[in-house]
């Protein structure tokens, strides 16, 4: 996940907003976030929300290092979302094969054509 900017209008007093490509959007990319955050050494205590699709961090001063780290979180965080995509993409696949050869064996039971 690449950071393309700081959003002003969101980054209030003590708080910093920031953008994302791809943007923060989706079923569970706040949960996958909020694991690899509450692991972090660095940022384990830094309160974070998303905000319409902007990671708000409530931190006064950003450092080199804090920067580094974030950027790692989003990273991991989007790795996750991939593989769970690509585990459910196969399962699905694996489903769809299984119910395949289950009207396959019932056609050859009946000595009837599928359909």
């Amino acid at each position: 996940m690449k950071i393309v900017s700081i959003n002003e209008k969101y980054s209030k007093l003590g708080e910093i907003a920031i953008l994302t490509e791809p943007v923060l959007s989706g079923p569970n990319i706040y949960d996958k976030l909020r694991d690899f955050w509450n692991k972090s050494a660095v940022l384990h205590s830094t309160p974070f929300k998303l905000e319409a699709s902007f990671l708000v961090i409530r931190i006064s001063v950003v450092t080199p290092e804090i920067a580094q780290e974030v950027q790692k979180l989003l990273d991991l965080t989007e790795q996750s979302i991939h593989q769970d995509e690509d585990a459910a993409r196969q399962q699905a696949e694996a489903q769809k094969q299984e119910e395949r050869k289950r009207v396959e064996a019932a056609a050859k039971a009946f000595g009837v054509p599928i359909k």
